[in-house]
């Protein structure tokens, strides 16, 4: 809004709002990609459980699908490639907290496997009728950041119990 009335903020404020996105993107899945960089150390990955090291796969798989999505829009110049790079840096957060221990054992699962159902339609979705903000694409950003709600919900009633 700021740099609409001074035109002149634009190419400062721009970017900035990007920065600050992904620092506040980055304080979600910390946790899950430093996972990553244990699971490909030697040493690193004896300090993983099963569930971890599990966990650590997904996020490897959706940070692939995140950089090909990226390279795809780069090389073809096609914006619906940005669906499969969204998708695929969204899902880095669900696939990495999905064996968190909370009370109800299956329910951040159920939850992390119905989002990539959703995502997964809404891609499809995006290049059947060719428009990226279609309604599946809606329902998935309503349940990713859902998710985060949920998440903290769960770990946190799991930790005061």
């Amino acid at each position: 809004m700021i740099a609409s009335n001074n035109e002149r903020l634009e190419p400062y404020l721009t970017p900035l709002i990007v920065v600050l996105s992904l620092i506040a993107f980055s304080t979600w899945i910390i946790a899950p990609v430093s996972n990553l960089f244990l699971r490909f150390n030697t040493y690193g990955q004896l300090l993983l459980d099963k569930k971890e090291k599990l966990s650590s796969n997904f996020v490897a798989a959706s940070l692939c699908l995140f950089i090909c999505g990226l390279l795809l829009y780069f090389l073809l110049g096609d914006e619906r490639m940005l669906t499969i790079a969204v998708f695929g840096f969204a899902m880095m957060l669900p696939l990495g907290t999905m064996f968190s221990p909370s009370k109800n054992k299956y329910g951040l699962r159920m939850y992390t496997i119905a989002l990539a159902v959703v995502g997964f339609v809404a891609i499809v979705q995006t290049f059947l009728i060719g428009e990226i903000f279609n309604s599946t694409t809606v329902v998935f950003v309503f349940g990713f950041v859902g998710f985060q709600w949920v998440a903290n919900y769960m770990l946190i009633k799991e930790d005061n119990h």
